[in-house]
Formats: C-alpha cells, structure tokens, sequence
C-alpha cells in the first residue's frame, strides 16, 4: 500500500507469556518461511531493566509501553511523531492514520 514510504520493522520478544522462545535464527527461518517480507531484527526486551534502546525510545516519545506481544508504533520519519497501538489493533486499521501522517508531512 505504502511501499516507497513505510518501512515495517519487527522485534520479537519472549516477554509476554514466552509466546517467542526460539532463538533469534529460529525466527529468522520460521519468519522465512511464512514469507514474511519485513525487517526482522534480534530478539530484545521491549520493557524492564533490559529494555532496548528502540524501545525506551518509543517509550519516551509516545508514553506508552506494550502490554503484550505485537503491539505497533506508527513513527513518522522526523522521530518525533509517534502514535501507539496495542496488540490487538490490526494493522489494516491504521492505514487511515498512516495516510494522513503522509498528507500531512512534507518531509514524507
């Protein structure tokens, strides 16, 4: 839908339930093999004492932290704006906000 502007960034983590307990190839190969055609990164901790750098970032900008696995940050490209979605957002439902952050940014 976006391709030439929106970037699609993943982060597993095993903080939740240990619903992501392989090791980061482990994803990497079963990710593979779903097609899945996003930027995988590590596998990190998105919260507590050993909260990545990324993710004490988003923190700190949107005041928001995930309460579970696969919750979403819409960042636009200034590193400024960023707007929270939990997990149970689906992110069909955020192509209306990624628009408008498009319409309304010139430097997109």
């Amino acid at each position: 839908m976006f391709p030439d502007k929106l970037a699609i960034l993943a982060f597993p983590c095993n903080q939740f339930g240990e619903e992501e307990p392989g090791s980061s190839k482990e994803i990497e190969t079963f990710a593979a093999a779903k097609q899945a055609t996003f930027t995988l990164f590590e596998k990190c901790d998105v919260k507590g004492e050993n909260i990545s750098p990324v993710y004490a970032f988003l923190k700190e900008i949107s005041g928001k932290e995930p309460l579970w696995n696969f919750a979403k940050y819409l960042v636009a490209k200034n590193g400024v704006d960023v707007s929270f979605y939990p997990h149970q957002t689906s992110p069909a439902t955020m192509a209306q906000d990624i628009q408008k952050l498009f319409d309304e940014k010139d430097e997109l």
